[in-house]
């Protein structure tokens, strides 16, 4: 009850405990947010890690969505450097058409994966037609693999509304 300007207000409120809840997910910006700096993001998620963990809570990583692997490979480093170990999932888009991809994209402030988009085309013509992340999750997960201590340890799917084409993808990669 009343209001909340932070979600580490939900963290040490008692609540998550309270209702049973061990696990939590702490967000990540690859790119930045387009309201906050980026220092403010970086002493926010900081803060949350430490709530969560005198909390006795659990912590994943989740980024935002992007579409340039680059981006996600250096906010990892920069954690892992700050010694934040927590276990990291990396946020891409599934399949979806170019006008919804484009919309959230502005909606959520991943611009600079535009530009990106804009450079490599090949990715561009992937990502936007409706087809998979396929591209972007290679490039990470070549970075995990040449890298463990990176500590990828998977990924989150932002379905805009096509949840069957995301399983669908996803379902395809096992093996």
């Amino acid at each position: 009850m009343g209001e909340l300007d932070s979600a580490i207000q939900i963290i040490q409120s008692g609540l998550i405990q309270k209702h049973g809840v061990k696990d939590i997910f702490v967000s990540c910006y690859p790119e930045g947010h387009p309201r906050i700096a980026d220092d403010l993001l970086e002493a926010a998620r900081a803060a949350k890690l430490k709530a969560a963990a005198e909390a006795g809570l659990d912590v994943t990583l989740v980024s935002q969505f992007c579409f340039d692997a680059k981006a996600v490979i250096e906010l990892t480093r920069r954690m892992r450097a700050q010694g934040q170990t927590q276990p990291y999932r990396v946020g891409v888009a599934g399949p979806a058409d170019r006008a919804k991809l484009i919309k959230f994209a502005l909606m959520c402030g991943v611009g600079a994966s535009l530009r990106a988009l804009k450079e490599r085309q090949e990715l561009s013509k992937a990502m936007m037609t409706g087809e998979t992340p396929e591209a972007l999750l290679t490039e990470v997960g070549e970075a995990q693999a040449a890298d463990p201590s990176l500590g990828l340890e998977g990924v989150h799917f932002f379905t805009f509304g096509d949840l069957p084409g995301s399983v669908k993808f996803a379902e395809g990669c096992k093996g």
